[in-house]
C-alpha cells in the first residue's frame, strides 16, 4: 500500500479486493486491578476476522492501566491495525489511540468488578483494487475519521498464577470528514457513510491469563455486534494472543 495514515482510536477499516469492511473491533483491555497503585502492562497480536478466517485485519496492540486509588483506575491503549493484499498494492492501515477512566471492587479475595468509561479516537485510509468490480488495474479509495464512545464492565477471578474475566463494550460508533471516491454494487460508499454515520455495536470478549504472579500469557476471544445495522460492512471475531505484566 502506497499511503498509509495515522490513526488515533481503537479500530480500523479494512478492505478485502471484492469488498469494503468499515469497522474491524480492536482487542479490549481487562486489566483487573486490584489496588492502589497496580501497574498492568500488555502487549499482543492478534486479527479480527472479516468475511471468513482467510480474510482478516492483523492487529498489534499495546495496553496500560494504573490504579489511581483503590477503587479508581486510567487506561490508555495504542495498536496498529494493516490488511493488504497479497498481489496488489489495495489494503488499509492505520494506529489508534484510546483512554478510559473505571471504577473497581473486590467481591472477595480473587473475585474482582470493573466498568471502565471509554474515548477513542482515529483516522482511516484504504485502498481498494475494483478490478472486481468494474476495471481491472484500478483504484478506488476512502478515507476519514471516526470517533467510539461508550462503556466497558467486566467481571472476573484473579489469582497468583491465572485469571479469567468476561467484559463486554457497548460504544457509539460515529464516522466523520468522509473522503475519497468508492462506487461498490452501484452506491457510492462516501455518501454511504456520510448519510449513516452513526452506529451502536455490542461486544463481548472472554480474557484468560495464566503464567506466574508478575507476567501471563493472555488469550482473548470477542464478537461485534452491531446493533443499528446487523448488515453493516464490519468485522464480526476478533482474537489476540500476547504477554501481560502486572506490579504493585
Amino acid at each position: 500500500m502506497n499511503r498509509r495514515i495515522n490513526i488515533i482510536l481503537i479500530t480500523i477499516l479494512g478492505f478485502s479486493a471484492c469488498s469494503p469492511i468499515y469497522y474491524a473491533p480492536s482487542i479490549q483491555n481487562v486489566p483487573m486491578i486490584s489496588c492502589k497503585g497496580e501497574k498492568n502492562i500488555s502487549l499482543s497480536a492478534g486479527s479480527s476476522n472479516i468475511n471468513n478466517i482467510f480474510n482478516t485485519i492483523s492487529t498489534l496492540d499495546l495496553q496500560s492501566a494504573y490504579g489511581i486509588t483503590n477503587h479508581l483506575s486510567f487506561q490508555i491503549n495504542g495498536g496498529y491495525y494493516f490488511a493488504k493484499e497479497d498481489k496488489s498494492d489495495a489494503g488499509g492501515s492505520g494506529h489508534m489511540l484510546e483512554t478510559g477512566i473505571g471504577y473497581f471492587t473486590k467481591i472477595n479475595k480473587n473475585t474482582i468488578v470493573e466498568c471502565f468509561g471509554i474515548f477513542g479516537f482515529g483516522d482511516f485510509n484504504n485502498k481498494i483494487e475494483i478490478s472486481a468490480i468494474s476495471a481491472k488495474g484500478n483504484y478506488q479509495n476512502i478515507s476519514g475519521s471516526l470517533i467510539r464512545l461508550g462503556i466497558q464492565p467486566a467481571f472476573g477471578f484473579k489469582f497468583k498464577s491465572f485469571e479469567a474475566a468476561l467484559s463486554s463494550r457497548m460504544v457509539r460508533l460515529e464516522y466523520k470528514n468522509i473522503r475519497g471516491y468508492l462506487l461498490y454494487g452501484g452506491i457510492d460508499q462516501v455518501d454511504l457513510l456520510k448519510n449513516k454515520n452513526s452506529h451502536y455495536l455490542f461486544e463481548p470478549a472472554i480474557s484468560l491469563k495464566t503464567g506466574w504472579e508478575n507476567i501471563k500469557f493472555q488469550l482473548q476471544y470477542g464478537r461485534s455486534f452491531n446493533l443499528t445495522n446487523p448488515n453493516f460492512r464490519q468485522g464480526k471475531d476478533f482474537i489476540s494472543i500476547g504477554l501481560n505484566f502486572n506490579f504493585n
